[in-house]
């Protein structure tokens, strides 16, 4: 393979483990087992996921630092509105790179009427 083959290869399984790593994260915290290819329970493959992140605003300023596919709602925020669709907990528009240390310190907080608005957009309606 010519270096950049190679580097285009590692970049591209780079995603495959992010996007595996987010749903199983899901799952896990549903107590909920795997069924199936990834990309059928999220309804979008590794190429998808690739060409989001890096066409988002915060790609330039972590993609050569330590960066997590981070849930802009977070699972807990689902967890709270007993909401178990690993499709819309990890949909592209829930999904963005953000520094590590920066994804750590946000943890489970998120705005609860932001939230309720989003999932509106998912056809979604909860009192």
């Amino acid at each position: 393979f010519p270096s950049h083959d190679r580097d285009k290869f590692k970049f591209n399984k780079l995603f495959r483990k992010k996007m595996y790593k987010a749903l199983s994260s899901t799952l896990l915290r549903f107590g909920k087992e795997k069924v199936g290819r990834t990309s059928d329970m999220l309804g979008y493959g590794p190429q998808e996921l690739q060409e989001h992140i890096c066409t988002h605003p915060n790609w330039n300023n972590v993609k050569n630092n330590d960066w997590h596919l981070d849930h802009i709602f977070p699972i807990q925020a689902f967890l709270d509105f007993n909401i178990y669709f690993p499709s819309i907990i990890n949909s592209l528009d829930n999904i963005q790179p953000l520094s590590g240390s920066k994804n750590i310190a946000k943890g489970g907080k998120y705005d609860k009427t932001e939230f309720i608005k989003w999932l509106k957009t998912k056809g979604i309606n909860v009192g």
